[in-house]
């Protein structure tokens, strides 16, 4: 879990030339104007924003917010996110080996996570689409995945522990994988428990927390990794217990 530690303000920083946050700096708010780009290998902030198609590098240090606004790019490959990571107005995120608590896309964003942490949540609104080829979401017991009015939420690998699986509006979940399995009264809610392995062999089980929920979700089968005999054993045997504990409520 996450925890904030404290970060010391000072005035506001504007970046209106290519420019660098490093080791030792502390910031309060930061914004980043006019196409340019910033590099972050470390130091603190409590909230960065990048705006007007500008590109933020962030490798390293603590930021308690990290919004991207107007047509912004954002390369996250390290650091840790306090709180929340928050992209909009077409702006695009890349990233990997990043924690964060969670993950906010709307109006026409795309995103691509490859790797790292997302700790609690992931709200999909507008038009947004999410790739999610890898890394961990959700470690907290109320972690869940939401998606909202035309967003796109397209899964093929990572590793998950999504207790609360839920689509709303014309919203479209995407899976790649092989050997699902949906109980349509199963789950902790009653509404729904899917199952099966992601493009690269990682078991799912999503709980759905509406009834209509899965006439939101596309599932494609796509066996892009073949686990070992071995693997597909332990794994199999590992969601068939997890499946079996959440329809008696024991999980």
């Amino acid at each position: 879990m996450l925890i904030y530690v404290g970060i010391a303000q000072s005035a506001e920083t504007h970046f209106y030339s290519d420019g660098l946050i490093g080791d030792g700096e502390i910031h309060g708010d930061v914004y980043i104007h006019d196409s340019f780009t910033v590099d972050m290998t470390g130091g603190q902030v409590s909230m960065l924003a990048a705006l007007d198609s500008s590109t933020f590098n962030y490798e390293g240090g603590v930021a308690h917010d990290v919004f991207g606004f107007n047509s912004s790019s954002l390369n996250i490959t390290g650091g840790i996110i306090l709180d929340r990571l928050n992209i909009t107005d077409q702006s695009v995120l890349v990233m990997d080996n990043v924690i964060t608590r969670s993950l906010d896309g709307d109006h026409s964003s795309v995103i691509d996570m490859y790797g790292g942490t997302i700790e609690n949540d992931i709200n999909a609104m507008g038009s947004t689409i999410i790739n999610i080829f890898g890394g961990v979401v959700g470690t907290l017991t109320d972690s869940h995945i939401t998606t909202h009015e035309s967003s796109t939420v397209n899964l093929s690998g990572g590793v998950y522990d999504v207790w609360i699986f839920e689509c709303h509006d014309s919203s479209t979940v995407n899976i790649y994988g092989y050997d699902f399995n949906y109980e349509s009264t199963g789950g902790i809610f009653g509404n729904g428990l899917l199952t099966g392995y992601l493009s690269d062999a990682n078991p799912f089980a999503f709980d759905l927390r509406f009834a209509d929920t899965y006439s939101h979700i596309n599932l494609i089968h796509d066996p892009t990794v073949i686990p070992a005999p071995g693997a597909l054993l332990l794994g199999g045997i590992g969601i068939g217990c997890l499946g079996w504990c959440r329809r008696q409520k024991i999980i």
